[in-house]
């Protein structure tokens, strides 16, 4: 549907797939997306060809420990049974 109303959340949400994110919230003026990190550059910059982007907050977490805690429980659930 060009020129509909519905027109940049469908690109936004192309965009995020393309890129292997997806979205947290997403309302009408304030949104929260999830890309991983050496996705981030290309995946901003395919939003904002769909969006106009008044201002941006970026945040990032080191999950590697949470990884290996999960990691290691899944291995540990595998020797039982």
């Amino acid at each position: 549907m060009p020129g509909s109303l519905h027109e940049p959340t469908l690109q936004t949400r192309t965009s995020l797939v393309e890129y292997k994110g997806y979205v947290v919230t997403m309302e009408n003026k304030r949104s929260a997306l999830r890309v991983e990190a050496m996705f981030l550059p290309d995946a901003l910059q395919s939003i904002a060809q769909a969006v106009k982007i008044k201002s941006k907050v970026l945040t990032g977490k080191d999950v590697t420990g949470e990884y290996k805690d999960y990691e290691i429980r899944l291995e540990n659930g595998r020797k039982v049974t």
